[in-house]
């Protein structure tokens, strides 16, 4: 199957080979012809972008198709990569002032009541007055 490109490469090589073997008014009603079916090509060409660019939601199964491929690749799929970047980036933000709190705060939440055995002792014999 041939694509646009390819197309109008053979036919301006079919072109080049007829013009070594033909006449002056047959090369020029080729040439003629060439630019107008090259002209065809492209004004269908730049419709066809054009249409795909603007027009998309009057064809049925084409938007269809199109809505099929958003709604799965970039609402489904990358919202949750989205949203899972998004929460790592969010714990990310306040890490440092966790680490910092963390350390701040430590000195309260690991004291322990007694530190050394010899402290239990001290304790628990009486004060006198």
């Amino acid at each position: 199957m041939y694509n646009a490109s390819s197309l109008l490469n053979d036919t301006a090589r079919a072109l080049d080979n007829f013009t070594v073997y033909s006449s002056a008014e047959i090369i020029q009603e080729l040439n003629s012809t060439y630019t107008t079916v090259v002209s065809y090509v492209v004004q269908f060409q730049n419709y066809a972008i054009s249409s795909l660019y603007n027009n998309v939601a009057g064809c049925g199964p084409v938007s269809k198709v199109y809505g099929g491929i958003y709604s799965n690749l970039c609402q489904r799929f990358l919202g949750g990569l989205i949203e899972f970047w998004w929460s790592l980036g969010f714990c990310v933000l306040f890490f440092p002032a966790v680490i910092i709190s963390a350390v701040v705060t430590s000195r309260f939440f690991l004291r322990m009541k007694y530190d050394d055995p010899n402290d239990i002792e001290y304790m628990m014999k009486p004060t006198k007055k």
